[in-house]
């Protein structure tokens, strides 16, 4: 499974009293993590053989692997843009329950 999502902690918030403007700005998000479920996960070596015994450094090389091509699938697949849609979604709707959009105007800019 890979997850993306938005660094909150980079989430700014600009406000202007006299022209009752706000602006926030919402990070790009990015790929926050791979979960592999190891128990289905298996190594094979090819180079020797097939009876001889893969060894842990295989098996990491393998799993790097394994995390980067999932990685590059998410993203051809559209996580970091669907995250990134998510993330301004959330955020508009929570400043939404908090402040009047009559009393002022509410900008969004996406990095």
């Amino acid at each position: 499974m890979v997850n993306a999502g938005i660094d909150c902690n980079k989430v700014t918030v600009d406000k202007d009293e006299e022209n009752k403007r706000i602006t926030i700005h919402i990070p790009s998000a990015e790929i926050i993590g791979v979960s592999i479920d190891k128990n289905s996960f298996k190594v094979y070596e090819e180079k020797d053989g097939l009876w001889n015994k893969a060894d842990i450094s295989n098996y990491n090389d393998s799993l790097i692997e394994f995390e980067n091509v999932a990685k590059s699938k998410a993203i051809e697949k559209g996580i970091v843009k669907k995250a990134d849609e998510g993330a301004l979604k959330m955020i508009s709707s929570f400043v939404g329950s908090l402040i009047d959009s009559d009393e002022y105007k509410i900008e969004y800019i996406t990095d």
